[in-house]
């Protein structure tokens, strides 16, 4: 058996004036209208039509006044140009409000808040219709937004996204599905099932539950065994986790990538871990010290393929911080510019 060490090295639309087809002055004592109405970053772009899609159920909107953030964004992005229209739905809608959305050619721009799957849906649709999507922290840890340089306070966030101009940034794909930010299996898809047993009404809760669940999964946990295929290189063993993100996470700060568009694929794993070797990870992790953990084993890829075991199956994993049931055998690569987003000058 191969060792640790072996495996791895509500909707509002403002319209132009019917005769000049000139825009209204838009005045409003919210913090930054005055500044974005006379100073707009220059991306190269036309006047774009935005939708901006707000789930009440998820994420830190479950706790938000949806009339006052809906009122910032229509000011914020009226007065850089934009054409406007929010919609505040709740879970069940999100899907088929995506859909229509997707089908709609006069929008140009999907601006999403949400949590975890609220983004990871819109960024399927967006990359399927060819739309830009815009990205609103609105999720416990926000870590897409964090690695497109989004502020992560709302109202800062609306500012920047009103004036960003459009990149275009990778995108990770495990079979036919895309994800923006990771698929992990075992421990921490563990972890999210043991934390959701239990509703959470604010983002605080929701971080101090998923500490509880990690640290009560950590003694419990129960390792597996997987065959993947690495850039072309066979690799085997018994794993506590195995992750493959979108690009490669940075150093000096939580698990997320500084930039999307290196056109590789991160992949971490570690074989079997004692509750101390598991806590000293996390740490680590939290951290962004990974590179020197002892148990952690990273390697960059253009594509992965999976082979599971039935059991892993049954547990589950995590695409974009949402648990799903595993295929025996899958494919992961990463498509290189992909999607086109909103990107805040740095």
């Amino acid at each position: 058996m191969a060792s640790s060490s072996d495996l791895l090295q509500g909707s509002h639309k403002w319209d132009r004036d019917p005769e000049t087809g000139a825009r209204p002055a838009v005045v409003s004592a919210w913090p930054g209208a005055q500044r974005i109405a006379t100073s707009r970053a220059s991306s190269g772009d036309h006047d774009m039509r935005c939708i901006a899609l707000l789930n009440r159920d998820g994420g830190t909107l479950k706790t938000t006044d949806l009339g006052d953030l809906s009122r910032q964004i229509e000011v914020s992005f009226r007065a850089a140009g934009h054409e406007i229209d929010v919609e505040v739905i709740g879970s069940s809608d999100v899907e088929a409000a995506l859909n229509r959305l997707g089908a709609d050619p006069t929008v140009e721009i999907i601006l999403a808040g949400g949590g975890d799957g609220t983004i990871s849906a819109a960024a399927n649709i967006a990359w399927r219709s060819g739309k830009v999507l815009g990205v609103l922290p609105a999720g416990t840890m926000n870590l897409f937004a964090r690695s497109l340089g989004v502020p992560l306070t709302l109202t800062a966030a609306i500012d920047a996204l009103a004036q960003a101009p459009v990149a275009r940034c990778d995108l990770g794909l495990i079979d036919d599905r895309p994800f923006v930010h990771q698929v992990s299996i075992g421990l921490q898809a563990d972890v999210v099932h043991e934390r959701d047993k239990n509703r959470h009404p604010s983002r605080p809760a929701k971080m101090f539950a998923s500490l509880r669940a990690y640290l009560r999964t950590l003694f419990r946990q129960k390792s597996f065994r997987a065959r993947l295929t690495i850039n072309d290189q066979p690799r085997k063993g018994r794993f506590s986790f195995l992750v493959v993100s979108n690009n490669v996470y940075g150093d000096g700060h939580m698990p997320y990538a500084d930039r999307l568009d290196d056109g590789k694929l991160g992949v971490y794993c570690a074989g079997p871990l004692s509750p101390l070797a598991g806590a000293r990870l996390g740490a680590d992790l939290a951290r962004g010290a990974w590179r020197s953990n002892p148990d952690l084993r990273f390697e960059p890829a253009q594509n992965v393929k999976l082979h599971l075991t039935r059991f892993i199956r049954r547990r589950k994993g995590l695409i974009d911080g949402e648990l799903v049931r595993l295929r025996s055998k899958s494919e992961i690569r990463i498509l290189s510019g992909a999607l086109r987003v909103l990107k805040p000058a740095a």
